[in-house]
Order: structure tokens, then C-alpha cells, then sequence
């Protein structure tokens, strides 16, 4: 009886644990997602600042945008660093404040506070409780400019709770590192005036103390007074526990029903056993009254065995049935008749078989008078049903054993609903597929058989090309349905050996294990992205999409476990940049490459704010005169450690990042202030060439931009001439073209950087209103030995002629190639040839010095 109680009392323990679990993972994604929401809306309100104008329509049209994603929010707000509610809902700057609020405070006094949580709060007009988190937003400099802070809806939260099965007087709690509770469900007990409040238990504080992440302890809550099985978890690395409590009525509930009925069948045996004894006196005295009493008595103990609730049966020693009741029956299938003629081991499951065994050894050497166990019988239908046994043995006078007697209890519906909440435990809801911590135990459990078979264990990340966009255009529920279909597929192309995961979101991971070498491996990434490749048919739509993986090798580039995850990662990425549905191998060198590249973005905000950013001006020479007629200006970086760098080795990350914006904004000031000062010292009139990147004209605004530089240097605007990209006329033409025209209108130049590698045709020509074509240098370096290339080159020029088009010739190294762009009729060039990019003072004395100097090839 005793044992019996603490096995309930240990069930509760890992049901708790499992919901925790369960918990852990649910609101750690919801937070997880909402942080990301606040570093994107963070870096936007940031970026805005660095290009030194914030739009209040845009600004807040984001903040609405980025809210809309997440239902678990209320609003999505930006306040100022007076506290003042500036963007986002409520969108009217001014309209509340939030300068007294703790997470305010603790971001304006800290740099370095990263996501805060704040304590709940509850709205005036509905009563509705809420939970702050923020982050810091900074201005260019460095300092505070404010924060950006989402309130997430306690409902929600409450809804999560509410999908767990508690039990009648069950909990679940969300409380912050003081232990104050956040929400709670179910809402009654007083839940509404403890939120924000500590009510603090003692063996919940006494284990938190000591450095436990996670752990049980049973206590009666202060609220209610109730006692329960608590298990509690620390979500991640936030500053947040989850605890579920199952009160002890509840999970003692079925043990105190198998008591009763335990006690029962105890007194039912006590009576059936006196009748006998009595029976037996009473054969001494009077053998006619003893058989009639005997009578009698058999048939009140067969009536009552008949009837009992559970399954009831007297086992002969060789396991033979020898009597059963009508719902034994019920619970295998059989007929009374067909049971009667099977032993127990017949129906046990074969791997319950040998622990049973064991249990009745044990009764019959007499070492336990009864015993208790958890089973599985197979029914007459095949069908497995879990029961709880509970068996004891009948001797006679002399000690000999005569039976067993058994009880059956039917516990396959209990069963069923412990294994749904292991499985959510540790499988993604949506895919079925293992979760981050079953794929990492399958993961160790690869590595180890590896070790000793001398093989490899492949580690594959995967995301999904495109996924977003997909969501955006047919909806979360098409996109649901594709993330299935993508598992379907990838369980098609692995052996019951590997492991399939989704990590979150649109990314999977992939354990090989015991693969003999790269070329498996190989063999299997090409597999993959080709059946992914084959359309999907989603609700009638046909969905296109494709993988970008990457893959790390054990013990090749890690012995490590999450080294290994992270080299993974690392080399998914630069699959991507490689195009896209592609899979490379990690290199030592993407180590190298990232701690450069996370070098590089870090002093890249460094050097605008420090002023080490610089132009060098390469001169654009007329081919008909050999005079200088204009200058490109190129960014260099004059990085403190790593001196001078050319832009292939920071724009790439300045796209990347952002500041790419704020650079060109800095790139067409400098430049309009440089032409300015030549003028003013006295050299002839040229043209200023500026390249324009496509996020200039995505996120920032361009136009803006140009004519403050303008207004700011002096320089006319006949002078300024902006190099477009052909990437740039082909996105967003409509809004594109509406922002050319507008250029145009101010009598600005315009022309095609890198004409030819890109899809320009004449209609864009013609709708843009460019001015020149820059024939990319690919053409140019090799037209000499390579015919296809002079016929590119030719049609070009004479593209641009019939169409009143200037061309210039970028790349011009030697003097066949200039004979060679004279010839036809080519009008600009720049190039070695002529001269390298140079610094400002250079480039005047070259200017200075070579305006009649210059020898072309007649």
C-alpha cells in the first residue's frame, strides 16, 4: 500500500515535469520571437537615426507591420529618452509616458541590459494584464535615445496554461526572478490579486538559491492552501520560471479509488474465508447444515465477485484462468468460455512477460503475500491495453498454495495521455519531427557509436529558401502546411538510423550518423535539395521552394557538440550566399571569415562616427579630347589596425547591416563638398560620378539626400552624376522609376553601372531616361583575345548611339584596348591606363598637371 503511494506520488512528480517541459518551450518561443521583433524594430528606429531624419508615417507604418505578426502582443511602442510614447500604438507622440516605468529606468541606466521584463500591468479601460518587455535603442553616438517596448498579453499566456490538463485543483505559474507570479491560470483562488505580487514558497526559494535550474518539491500553496507536486524550470536564459503544480487530491484520487477497492476484495476475502472456517466447525457438528451454509455463502461470494467494477480472476498455479469476471472480460475481448481456456502468459506482452514471472516466483517462495504492477495484455482484436495488476496468492492450512487471485484495472486512457505529454515534450507540435532536445540527445548518442565504429557523424542545417515569402503570399496556414510537407519529403530521403529535427521557425537539422566518408555525405546533400526542388501542391497552389545547407563533420571539424551545431549554422549561411539552394561543407576558413566579417561590422558604426571613412577619385578622360571630364568617387576605409581597405571587403556587410544608408548619405556629401573646393581652387569643370546602392532607394530617401548635399556644397546639380545599378531598374520599377524622374527634374546625370551583366532591355532605357552606359570591365579586360566579348562591347556603343546614349569604358589597362574603344567611337574611358583612384590632393595636381598632357593613340 505504501509502495502504492509513492509510485502515484512519483507519476505525478514526471507528469509535472513533463508539463514544465512542455511550458519551457512554449512561452521561451513566444519570447524568443517577441525579442526579435524588438532588435528589428530597435535597429529600424536606429537606422533612421543615422541617416539623420526619422519618418513618422514609415516609422510607425513598420511598428504596426511588425506587430501584426505576433498575436501575442497588445502594441509595439517606441519612447523617446524623455519617456514620451513617440511611434507605434498609440501612434499620437505625447500620449502617455513611460518614464516612471522600471524597465525605462533600467535601460537609460544600462548600456548593456539587453532584453528586460518588467513586473505586469493592468489597462484602465478593460482591466487587462499585461507584460512589459523592452529594449534599448541608442542614438549614432552611443547614447540613450530611448527604448522600444511591446506589452505582451497575459490572455495569451493564460491560454497556453489552459491547454494542459491540471486536473481539477491543478496550477501553472509564471514567475519572475524574485518569484513574483505573472500569470497563473486557472484565474480563480485569488489569482488576479497576486499578479506582480511574491508569494513566495519557501522550498521553491530554498532550490532556486542554491543555483537549481530546474527541480520538484511538494508544498501547500499560500493562496489556496492546497497541497501539490510542483515542478518548476528557468525558460532559457530569461529571467523567468515556469511552475506547474498537481494538487494531491487529484493524482492521489485513482490511488485512494485502487485502496477502497483493494480493501474491499480484502474484506470479501476475510468473509469468504471465516464462511470456510465456519463451514468447516460446523461439518463437525451438523454436515447437512454445513453443506447449506456453504451454499449460501458461495453464492453471495460469486454474486459479489460478478459484479465488482474491475477485472477479477482466480489464476490456477500454471496461470490457467480458472475463474473470471464479466469485466475482465470486457477489458481483453474475450468471451468467458475463450478465457478460460488461455493462460495469463498467452495475452501478456512479451516484454512485460519476465518481470510478471518474477512477481509470482516471488509469491510463491513467499517473499511477498502481494504484489502491484503496471502491464500490457494483447485483446483478442490485437489491440494492446495497458492494466495495473494487482495479485496476491491463497494457500491452505498447511501453507500450500492453492491460487492466485488477481485484480485488473484498465489504464490505457491515463497511459495514452502521459505518453501525448512526453511526446509534445520533446517533438515539434506542427511536424511531429524530434524537437532541439531530442535531436542533441540523438546527436550524442550518434557521436558515441561513431567513436566506437570508427566512422562519421554528419551534422546538416538546413532553412528553407524563400520561406517568408512564401508566408507573406498565401498566408501562415499554406505556410504551415509546406513546413509538413518539407518533413514528409526529408523523412522520405533518411534511414531510421538519422534523426530528423525542426529547430524553429523554417530551419531543420539533420543527423547522419555512420557515415563512412565526405562523398556519402555529398551524396546525400544532392539528394535532398533535388527532391525539394520538385514542386509543391499546397490547398491548390503550386509552391516553389528550395534549401540552402549547411554541414559540419565529426570528429573532422569538431569534437564538440555545440561547436560542431554552430559550424553547422555557420556554413548554412554561406550556402546562401552562394545563391541558394546549395549545401557547403564547413572550412576553417568561414571561421576566419566570420570573426572578420563580426570585425568588420562592429568598426564599420565606428568609423562614420570617427571619420575614417574616405574617398579616392579615379578620372574619367574624354576619348576624342584625352581631357578629364569627370570623377568617381570610391570609399576606402582607413581602418586603425588593418589600414587601408578596399570597399569588396566592407560594403558586402555594410549592406548586410544597414549602414550602407548612413555611408552613402556620407559618400554624397563628401563628394559635392570636394567638387566644390576644386572649383574654388581654380580647376576646370567635371563631372562628380556617385554610385547608388539599391537599399538607398528601398530604405532610405534618396532624393532627400541628394538635394541637401546639393544645397549644402553649392554644387550645381548639372555637375552630379549618380550611378544606378541595372539590379536597381528591375525592383519595385513603378516606385523606382517615380523616384528617377524626380532626379531628373532637378537636372541631375544619370547613368547604368556595369551595363551588360544585368537584365536591362531598351524599354527600361527609354523609361528611365539615363543619360550613359558604363560598360562593365568584364567586357573590356578580355575583348582584345576573345571575340565574343568585342561583339558585346560593339553592340553596346552602338546601342548607346542610336539612342543618344553617352558610353564610358570602365577598366581601359593598356593602349590596344584604348586603339580598340576609339575605334568604336567608345566616348569615355577610365582605367589604370589613364590613372588609379587617387586622394583628393593627388587627383588636383593630376588634373593640374595633365589637362594638356594627356596622349591618346591617333
Amino acid at each position: 500500500m505504501r509502495q502504492s503511494w509513492h509510485q502515484y506520488q512519483d507519476r505525478a512528480e514526471t507528469t509535472a515535469k513533463n508539463l514544465s517541459r512542455v511550458l519551457e518551450g512554449e512561452i521561451g518561443g513566444d519570447i524568443e520571437k517577441i525579442d526579435i521583433t524588438l532588435l528589428a524594430a530597435g535597429d529600424e528606429v536606429m537606422r533612421q537615426f543615422s541617416s539623420g531624419k526619422v519618418g513618422q508615417k514609415e516609422l510607425n507604418d513598420f511598428l504596426l507591420r511588425q506587430q501584426s505578426l505576433l498575436r501575442e502582443i497588445d502594441s509595439l511602442c517606441v519612447a523617446d529618452e524623455r519617456g514620451s510614447v513617440a511611434y507605434g500604438n498609440p501612434a499620437t507622440p505625447g500620449i502617455a509616458n513611460v518614464a516612471e516605468r522600471k524597465f525605462f529606468a533600467s535601460q537609460r541606466d544600462n548600456a548593456n541590459a539587453g532584453l528586460v521584463i518588467d513586473r505586469p500591468v493592468q489597462t484602465r479601460s478593460d482591466n487587462r494584464w499585461s507584460l512589459p518587455m523592452s529594449r534599448r535603442i541608442n542614438h549614432p553616438d552611443g547614447s540613450f535615445a530611448g527604448v522600444v517596448y511591446v506589452n505582451l498579453s497575459l490572455d495569451h499566456l493564460v491560454k497556453t496554461f489552459s491547454k494542459l490538463d491540471l486536473g481539477s485543483k491543478g496550477v501553472a505559474n509564471l514567475r519572475d526572478l524574485d518569484l513574483n507570479i505573472l500569470a497563473r491560470y486557472p484565474e480563480r483562488l485569488g489569482a488576479a490579486s497576486a499578479i506582480g505580487k511574491p508569494t513566495i514558497s519557501l522550498p521553491l526559494k530554498q532550490l532556486i538559491d542554491a543555483g537549481q535550474t530546474a527541480g520538484t518539491y511538494r508544498v501547500a500553496a499560500v493562496l489556496d492552501n492546497v497541497e501539490r507536486a510542483y515542478s518548476y524550470r528557468k525558460i532559457g536564459d530569461y529571467p523567468l520560471y515556469v511552475t506547474v503544480g498537481l494538487a494531491s487530491e487529484d493524482y492521489l484520487a485513482d490511488w485512494r479509488t485502487s485502496l477502497v477497492k483493494e480493501a474491499a476484495w480484502g474484506i470479501l476475502f476475510f468473509v469468504a474465508t471465516l464462511l470456510t472456517s465456519l463451514l468447516i466447525y460446523r461439518a463437525l457438528m451438523r454436515q447437512q447444515n454445513a453443506y447449506e451454509s456453504l451454499y449460501n455463502s458461495e453464492e453471495r461470494f460469486l454474486d459479489a465477485f460478478e459484479n465488482a467494477p474491475i477485472g477479477m480472476a482466480i489464476v490456477a498455479l500454471d496461470g490457467t484462468f480458472s475463474k473470471v469476471n464479466q469485466a475482465l472480460c470486457q477489458i481483453l475481448g474475450y468471451e468467458r468460455a475463450e478465457l478460460k481456456k488461455l493462460r495469463f502468459q498467452d495475452i501478456t506482452h512479451p516484454d512485460d512477460l519476465d518481470a510478471d514471472l518474477a512477481n509470482i516466483k516471488r509469491l510463491l517462495d513467499g517473499e511477498i503475500g502481494a504484489f502491484q504492477m503496471e502491464k500490457r495484455y494483447i485483446r483478442s482484436d490485437d489491440q494492446i491495453v495497458w492494466v495495473q495488476v494487482t495479485g496476491s496468492i491463497v494457500r491452505d492450512a498447511k501453507n500450500t498454495p492453492l491460487h492466485f487471485l488477481a485484480q485488473v484495472e484498465n489504464i490505457t486512457d491515463r497511459k495514452k495521455v502521459e505518453a501525448q505529454i512526453e511526446f509534445l515534450a520533446y517533438h515539434d507540435a506542427l511536424t511531429k519531427l524530434p524537437n532541439r532536445l531530442l535531436a542533441r540527445d540523438h546527436l550524442e548518442m550518434a557521436i558515441a557509436y561513431t567513436e566506437r565504429a570508427g566512422t562519421k557523424t554528419a551534422v546538416l542545417f538546413l532553412d528553407l529558401d524563400n520561406f517568408k515569402t512564401i508566408n507573406d503570399s498565401f498566408g501562415h496556414a499554406i505556410g504551415d502546411e509546406l513546413l509538413i510537407a518539407v518533413a514528409e519529403r526529408l523523412r522520405e530521403c533518411t534511414h531510421e538510423t538519422d534523426t530528423i529535427s525542426r529547430q524553429g521557425g523554417d530551419e531543420f537539422l539533420i543527423v547522419l550518423s555512420d557515415v563512412p566518408d565526405a562523398e556519402a555525405i555529398t551524396l546525400f546533400a544532392e539528394k535532398i535539395l533535388e527532391r525539394l526542388e520538385e514542386t509543391f501542391i499546397i490547398g491548390g497552389n503550386e509552391i516553389a521552394t528550395s534549401l540552402s545547407v549547411g554541414i559540419a563533420v565529426y570528429p573532422d571539424d569538431s569534437k564538440d557538440i555545440d561547436t560542431l551545431l554552430k559550424f553547422a549554422d555557420r556554413a548554412m549561411y554561406h550556402a546562401k550566399g552562394a545563391g541558394r539552394n546549395a549545401f557547403r561543407f564547413y572550412t576553417e576558413q568561414m571561421n576566419v571569415d566570420a570573426v572578420a566579417h563580426q570585425h568588420i561590422r562592429v568598426g564599420l558604426r565606428r568609423a562614420l562616427e570617427h571619420g575614417e571613412l574616405a574617398l579616392h577619385y579615379q578620372p574619367q578622360i574624354s576619348l576624342s579630347s584625352g581631357a578629364v571630364i569627370g570623377a568617381e568617387a570610391l570609399i576606402r576605409w582607413n581602418h586603425p589596425e588593418l589600414g587601408l581597405l578596399l570597399p569588396a571587403t566592407f560594403l558586402p556587410t555594410a549592406e548586410e547591416s544597414g549602414l550602407i544608408v548612413p555611408m552613402g548619405d556620407w559618400v554624397l556629401q563628401e563628394a559635392c563638398r570636394q567638387a566644390v573646393e576644386w572649383l574654388e581652387a581654380g580647376l576646370p569643370e567635371f563631372v562628380m560620378a556617385v554610385n547608388i546602392s539599391a537599399m538607398q532607394f528601398t530604405r532610405g530617401d534618396l532624393e532627400q539626400s541628394v538635394l541637401r548635399a546639393l544645397a549644402d556644397s553649392g554644387l550645381p546639380p548639372a555637375l552630379l552624376e549618380l550611378e544606378l545599378t541595372e539590379s536597381i531598374l528591375i525592383q519595385d520599377t513603378e516606385k523606382v522609376l517615380e523616384t528617377v524622374q524626380r532626379l531628373k527634374s532637378h537636372g541631375l546625370m544619370l547613368s547604368i553601372d556595369d551595363f551588360g551583366t544585368g537584365y536591362s532591355s531598351l524599354s527600361y532605357l527609354k523609361r528611365f531616361n539615363v543619360d550613359k552606359l558604363k560598360i562593365d570591365r568584364s567586357f573590356i579586360c578580355d575583348m582584345i583575345n576573345n571575340p565574343n566579348d568585342a561583339t558585346i562591347v560593339r553592340a553596346i556603343i552602338q546601342m548607346a548611339r542610336n539612342l543618344n546614349l553617352k558610353t564610358i569604358a570602365e577598366g581601359v589597362e593598356d593602349e590596344h584596348l584604348l586603339s580598340f574603344l576609339r575605334l568604336q567611337y567608345c566616348d569615355e574611358g577610365q582605367g589604370y591606363y589613364f590613372s588609379r583612384p587617387l586622394p583628393a590632393d593627388e587627383f588636383a595636381r593630376y588634373v593640374a598637371n595633365n589637362t594638356q598632357q594627356l596622349k591618346l593613340i591617333p
